[in-house]
Formats: C-alpha cells, structure tokens, sequence
C-alpha cells in the first residue's frame, strides 16, 4: 500500500499538467498567407453550409500580361481543389465545374493544367 501512494501522487501530477501558456502576441499579426488560410479552411464533416452549386462564379480579369493571367488562374485552381478536395482532369473540366470566367488564350492556344499550376499550350 505504501508503494502505491507516490506511484498515485506522480500520475496525480502528470495528470494535471503545466498550466504555463504563452502570452497572445501584440498587433496584428496576421499575413496574407495566413488570411488565405483562413478562408480556404477544410469543409465541416457535416457538410457545408453553402450548397456547391450556388458558389461564387469566379472571373480573372483580362489583364494585359499573360503571366498575371497565369498567375490568377493557377491561384483559382489551387482554391478549387482545396474547396472541393479534388483534382480535376482538365483545364476545361476545371472551368467548367468552377463556374469560372477566364479570358480566351492567345491565340492558337490554349489552357492546361501541369502540375499545381495553369500554362499555356499550342493547341
């Protein structure tokens, strides 16, 4: 009985653990990294609030520099896939189920998909 009562004091202590916590940081610390994040946070497991068909369509600006262009729409793709947890097969597909409003390529070309990111092909 005498070698339970440290045995019990010690699981008593580890139980309760350290109360020390680090103070909140001063200011606004936030990032537009961590801004971005936040609104791309992962799906509830009960499913979303907003039904998938009545997202927000998304338009790219037609900007004069292709690599802008590339740019926003290679940052759309990365929204879809975190928003929908998937890949998709094309950069039609893509389109096509993202709602989204791209400008046309240049001409004799056209978009795809390789990798993370949007380029563009001769067609």
């Amino acid at each position: 009985m005498r070698r339970l009562w440290p045995c019990a004091l010690l699981g008593l202590v580890l139980a309760s653990g350290c109360s020390k916590h680090k103070p909140a940081p001063a200011g606004n610390t936030a990032t537009p990294e961590t801004n971005a994040l936040a609104d791309a946070a992962p799906p509830s497991p009960r499913g979303s609030a907003v039904p998938a068909d009545t997202a927000a369509t998304a338009v790219v600006s037609d900007t004069t520099s292709l690599d802008a262009t590339l740019a926003q729409l290679s940052a759309e793709l990365r929204r879809y896939v975190v928003r929908t947890r998937t890949v998709p097969r094309n950069f039609e597909d893509f389109a096509a189920k993202s709602s989204l409003q791209a400008p046309p390529p240049p001409a004799g070309k056209k978009y795809a998909i390789q990798g993370q990111a949007v380029i563009v092909v001769k067609r």
